[in-house]
């Protein structure tokens, strides 16, 4: 059995075996013999979360599209998958080839925030890599970090040979270029270390030394003269940044199910707690007409049914509403919706809520982040109080019932009465939709304020966790009486994050007894292990209180030696601005502030990189046609190999994906979320293989059935094929409703050992000639008690010693064919593991069916999908 079989063989065993199994529509994999270079795109958080990350996706299209270069993904596995890998003695690797992380050449890391370190630890163990770099001497993968959680990249140093800081699409191929070129040379690592550093951006750890006195940081010391400092990588030109135009389809729903369109980077809000805000600047915007083309296409390869439209802030994109103006007509035509995940208030217009209401409803999120005006002053947020509730009155007169509120507690300067000032403004909010006539539905998510590396507020003292415990606790009790809705971050959490976010090395020892004790998935609250932390520090001599500390303006920070653009000068004067609750202007608005970014005079607009409104040339105002007239399809599919572990809703979503994809003549419903009329037969347990799965789908226009075949199948994942297309009477029964049992035939050969086959022919006899054979069935949570014997037609051993079971369908109740199979031979879930079992036929109750659907091709199918042949 080789190491695929090995990992196929734990799906059964797993939460959602869909994260594990590939093959996604438009991802991408190539023969390993035909390239120079072999990247691991790692992400240290399970599939959903590191599928939504638009950076990984980026510069997984941007490393794909080299012919020398092969890019593959790897995602941390959850807690039970990760279990039972090292249970079995199996390395984690990628999904595209099934090759192990320690067999790449280079494995690149994202680090989007400071809460997955120990994740990092669990990735490389589990890769068979050693953690620490400074163990991993001359060996190969080098191993890579980059993202948003890189900007104090001290307390992951070690864990790293380098890191990109800043911006990573120019990055990414210097890098590759650099080892290709290096490996061709056959000198030591510390050569190609050497070459990494002399590209901008790019930070070798171990080329720089952190000196202590009594504990405290008195200097970091680099290797080389020419390498004092790492100065952050900036892409100047956005626009050479394009969505990807072929974007994976997902085999599960994602955290952000979405096409995401990027349309500008950094801000000019010049927030004081906001990292992104300085780490991203220059704010860069895209070229509306090429963002357009591109949105359009990638809309088209991926059927999605979101685009959401990425920015720090996308209401301070100059050609948002050019830009929506010109997505209506082909996002009203494929019922697809626009979303704005990120709003400043006073940049929403009426023409925005507008269109986005003629779409598919999606939410709207405020940040006020604070609840009085005087310490929006000392946060720099300049909004205003009269201005936030016209715009909620709105969102809700258009037709909105939800809307999202943030705020952070814990600012610098914060009082009492400020904390009243949240409930006070949230729930003005609310009598805001009262206004209009609305009830409407108010949640207030609060975070912690957690200082961070390159902000003004990276000296503030962190509030202590039993100081936000007691906010936490007024909030909760405050906004329920307003009957208001309230979710917040841990402080636990916040904590840990505010240690990291301005730690230093010594920290790495900390992250690694943490992991040995048991900690991984911190961020993930039914995961956090406090008491593996709290032993971790303990052991390794670190006081948390002393990350968490007010910090003097003139002591080494742990990344003094990472320059952002951003001058040291510009952080203290707008620290000081904060405490006299000095508002500074935006200075796209009022000029250039001299923050050391842009290198322009005082006063002086930004402008290379900011667009001026554009119009844009719409690229098809072709209208659908919509027409009474319907067509009804029945559709028959295989679902064989991995594919048997995508769930009904999972494989749903795949397969109307795909239908729109291949711009098939869709009839939708009608209301607030409009959805493809398709109907299905019952789902199949998962790890069930079937070449009969139905389902009903309606259209406006009457295709030939060859065609919709070969439109779709390309564009679906291996072991998904459609063979069987019929036109039938649009007023028919359902398919659910017409299904009366199935047929299935299930292969025993793992226990050829256990049973011949005449015992097994006498457990057949016994079970058919029972009357009743009490079984529990389990139907939304509710427990009830049946005759299993009911639940079976028929049962055959055939010629080639596979079992032929045919079931009925009661009252729309079902036994799966696992647990009759149990029953049959009194064997426990485990001994029963190894058995295939595939669905072969639908039993219809309509005279007219010839008894069932057709069974469709028995024993191969890699021919009907082309990407069963990758």
């Amino acid at each position: 059995m080789g190491e695929r079989d090995l990992i196929d063989d734990l799906l059964a065993s797993v939460q959602r075996p869909s994260r594990y199994i590939g093959g996604e529509p438009n991802s991408v994999l190539k023969d390993h013999s035909q390239v120079n270079l072999k990247i691991a795109l790692s992400f240290p958080d399970i599939y959903e979360v590191g599928m939504s990350h638009y950076g990984l996706l980026l510069l997984y299209d941007i490393l794909n599209a080299q012919k020398e270069i092969a890019c593959e993904r790897v995602f941390l596995p959850w807690v039970d998958m990760a279990d039972l890998l090292r249970k079995r003695g199996l390395a984690l690797s990628s999904l595209e080839s099934d090759t192990s992380l320690k067999e790449f050449d280079i494995v690149g890391i994202s680090i989007p925030h400071e809460l997955v370190l120990t994740n990092i630890v669990e990735l490389l163990q589990l890769g068979g890599i050693h953690p620490l770099a400074s163990e991993r001497r001359e060996n190969l993968p080098l191993v890579i970090g980059g993202g948003s959680g890189v900007f104090n990249p001290e307390p992951a140093a070690d864990l790293f040979d380098a890191l990109v800081i800043g911006d990573g699409e120019e990055a990414v191929l210097d890098i590759s270029r650099a080892f290709m070129e290096w490996r061709k040379s056959g000198r030591k690592k510390e050569a190609l270390l050497e070459s990494l550093a002399k590209i901008d951006g790019v930070y070798v750890p171990s080329f720089f030394r952190a000196d202590y006195s009594d504990s405290a940081l008195t200097r970091i010391v680099p290797a080389f003269d020419w390498y004092r400092q790492v100065k952050r990588r900036i892409l100047k030109n956005l626009d050479l940044s394009r969505i990807p135009s072929k974007p994976m389809v997902p085999n599960t729903e994602l955290i952000h199910d979405r096409l995401t369109a990027e349309v500008m980077r950094g801000c000019t809000a010049g927030c004081r707690f906001c990292q992104a805000g300085i780490t991203y600047r220059p704010a860069r915007e895209k070229e509306p007409q090429a963002l357009l083309e591109q949105i359009t296409a990638a809309l088209r390869e991926s059927g999605y049914e979101e685009v959401s439209l990425l920015a720090l802030s996308a209401g301070d994109y100059a050609n948002l509403e050019t830009l929506t103006e010109a997505l209506l007509p082909l996002c009203a035509r494929e019922k697809v919706a626009i979303s704005l995940p990120s709003l400043r208030v006073g940049t929403l217009t009426d023409k925005i809520i507008e269109r986005i209401r003629s779409l598919r409803k999606t939410g709207f999120t405020l940040a006020p982040e604070a609840g009085s005006a005087h310490l929006r002053s000392v946060i720099n947020k300049r909004i205003d109080e009269e201005e936030l509730l016209k715009c909620a009155q709105k969102i809700f007169a258009c037709g909105w019932r939800n809307l999202k509120l943030y705020f952070m507690i814990g600012l610098p300067t914060e009082t009492e009465d400020d904390v009243k000032e949240i409930v006070r403004l949230s729930a003005a909010v609310k009598s805001a939709g009262r206004a209009v006539g609305v009830n409407p539905n108010v949640n207030v998510s609060i975070s912690s304020f957690v200082p961070k590396a390159h902000t003004p507020f990276q000296w503030e003292k962190q509030a202590p966790q039993e100081e936000t415990e007691e906010k936490l606790s007024f909030l909760k009790k405050s906004l329920r009486r307003a009957g208001i809705q309230m979710k917040w971050h841990s402080p636990t959490l916040s904590t840990l994050e505010g240690v990291f976010s301005r730690g230093d090395r010594r920290l790495t020892q900390a992250v690694l007894e943490a992991h040995r004790l048991g900690a991984r998935f911190d961020s993930w609250t039914e995961q956090f292990k406090e008491d593996a932390w709290k032993k971790a520090f303990e052991n390794c001599g670190i006081s948390p209180q002393e990350y968490l500390r007010e910090r003097s303006e003139s002591e080494v920070l742990p990344w003094s030696h990472i320059n952002c653009g951003v001058t040291q000068e510009f952080l203290i004067s707008e620290r000081s601005k904060s405490r006299a609750r000095e508002e500074s202007p935006d200075c796209r608005i009022a000029g250039c502030a001299n923050c050391g970014v842009c290198d322009l005079k005082a006063g002086e607009i930004p402008s290379e990189f900011l667009r001026q409104k554009k119009s844009v040339r719409l690229i098809d105002r072709k209208p659908r046609r919509y027409r009474e007239i319907q067509f009804r399809c029945r559709i028959t599919y295989t679902k064989l190999g991995r594919a048997a572990y995508l769930g009904h809703l999972e494989l749903k979503q795949i397969l109307e994906r795909a239908f729109r994809r291949a711009e098939l003549p869709l009839k939708y419903s009608e209301g607030f979320r409009p959805e493809p009329r398709i109907s299905y037969s019952s789902p199949i347990p998962l790890g069930t293989e079937s070449t009969a799965e139905v389902l009903d789908v309606r259209l406006t226009e009457n295709l030939q059935a060859q065609e919709i075949i070969d439109r779709v199948n390309p564009l679906l994942p291996p072991g998904v094929a459609l063979y069987s297309v019929k036109l039938i009477d649009p007023g028919a029964e359902s398919i659910s409703a017409s299904v009366t049992g199935a047929r299935y035939r299930v292969d025993l050969s793992h226990l050829q050992r256990r049973f011949t086959t005449d015992e097994i022919s006498v457990l057949i006899g016994g079970f058919l000639s029972s009357s009743e054979i009490p079984f529990s069935k389990e139907r939304k949570g509710k427990t009830r008690s049946v005759n299993m014997r009911d639940f079976v037609q028929s049962i055959q051993l055939r010629e080639d010693g596979q079992l032929e079971i045919t079931t009925r369908t009661i009252r729309e109740l079902q036994v799966r064919v696992a647990q009759i199979l149990r029953q049959l031979l009194q064997v426990d879930e485990e001994q029963l593991r190894g058995a295939k079992i595939r669905k072969v036929a639908n039993i219809l109750k309509s005279p007219d069916s010839a008894d069932h659907l057709s069974c469709g091709p028995q024993e191969s199918v890699t021919d009907l999908n082309p990407r069963n042949n990758r």
